[in-house]
């Protein structure tokens, strides 16, 4: 049968379901606004990072003043007097980066459903860039940084014996963190005065955060982490004030390798080897990342037109129905992101959904949508 015969088939029967008055989710309930954040909104964050690494250096000889690395065996007293050699030394030791921020101003966007009579509110399509424009900056290190026998020249340096120091490497960029709202999410609403009400909605987000050392990614993967929602929405004209705060912790772990760049370093301030120019190449052999924050979030909402104006033409008519109708038998049974006939968002197509998408068109029938 087509698209069009079974929705023709159906409609006798959605239409005695839609009298009967079936009852829908909270995403065809009263009130539903687009949310951005505003530059009021203050998020604090705190980094650590661990990044087991190996590799090997050798002598920058391209630097003031040039340096040649040389290993065993070699009369560690004549070091240096070949000319030429330059020998791969190497080394093992654990990358740390440790950073935190205050007063970030996060950015982005989520839509927020109320209804007062059912007392509940719902969340959905939120994706946030917890540190906004900013990019913020991090100590990095090479903790316990242990490299086998080698003597240098320029400055001379004989190490008969391996050794074991912290080596400090600059900073470290934290570029992005990103969190993007995984299905929708339902929770409390509470009247709060006139116009007003306070809310309370748990809520899961896939969380990526990126940091940037030595050149390379600290990819530690998306997780998926939960958070609660909670604050109040304030009825302002057409729209609404949302006042909310948000925490998010994730901790994460890789195990993929990542090579790092050729990297030049001067081994300047150390109790061995002060002053030596090395070229340092190495591989992080995992990544480990633990990332908190809490967020103060503030936006501004506008009504949603109906979301069962399907078709988008500003009415709600037969021909949304129809629209939706064939939407839904295409994509029944099915799960993803961004279904269009996911009506519940509840990341899969159901009936769920029709009896959702039949209960606000009811509602909303001949009628024309909020601006």
């Amino acid at each position: 049968m087509s698209g069009l015969n079974r929705r023709a088939a159906m409609l006798p029967g959605l239409l005695i379901a839609g009298a009967l008055g079936v009852s829908g989710t909270a995403l065809g309930a009263d009130e539903a606004y687009d949310c951005t954040l505003n530059a009021t909104s203050i998020l604090n964050f705190n980094l650590n990072t661990t990044a087991p690494l190996s590799g090997t250096f050798r002598g920058n000889e391209a630097a003031t003043p040039a340096t040649r690395t040389k290993t065993p065996p070699q009369n560690f007293f004549t070091c240096g007097i070949v000319a030429g050699e330059n020998d791969p030394v190497p080394f093992s030791g654990t990358g740390t980066v440790t950073g935190s921020g205050t007063n970030l101003h996060p950015t982005g966007t989520f839509r927020l459903g109320f209804d007062p009579v059912a007392g509940t509110a719902y969340a959905q399509s939120a994706s946030l860039s917890l540190l906004g424009s900013s990019t913020a900056t991090a100590t990095s290190l090479i903790d316990n940084f242990g490299a086998s026998a080698f003597c240098a020249t320029n400055p001379s340096c004989q190490v008969p014996l391996s050794l074991t120091f912290d080596l400090p490497i600059g900073d470290a960029q934290i570029t992005s963190v990103l969190a993007t709202q995984t299905g929708g999410a339902t929770g409390t609403l509470t009247p709060n005065g006139p116009d007003s009400w306070t809310f309370n909605i748990p809520a899961t987000f896939d969380v990526t955060p990126t940091v940037i050392f030595q050149g390379a990614p600290l990819d530690a993967g998306t997780q998926t982490v939960p958070a609660v929602l909670t604050g109040t929405v304030t009825r302002a004209g057409a729209g609404v004030v949302v006042s909310a705060t948000f925490a998010i912790n994730v901790d994460q772990s890789d195990a993929t390798p990542v090579p790092l760049p050729e990297t030049p370093f001067s081994l300047a301030g150390l109790p061995v080897c002060n002053g030596l120019n090395i070229l340092l190449t190495a591989t992080i052999n995992s990544t480990h990342i633990v990332f908190g924050s809490t967020a103060t979030l503030a936006a501004d909402g506008v009504r949603v037109a109906c979301p069962c104006d399907f078709g988008g033409n500003g009415t709600v008519g037969v021909d949304d129905l129809f629209a939706y109708l064939d939407a839904w038998f295409v994509q029944f049974g099915t799960s993803g992101a961004n279904l269009s006939a996911d009506f519940d968002d509840s990341g899969d197509v159901s009936v769920a959904d029709l009896f959702a998408f039949l209960d606000c068109w009811f509602a909303a029938f001949g009628g024309t949508c909020a601006p």
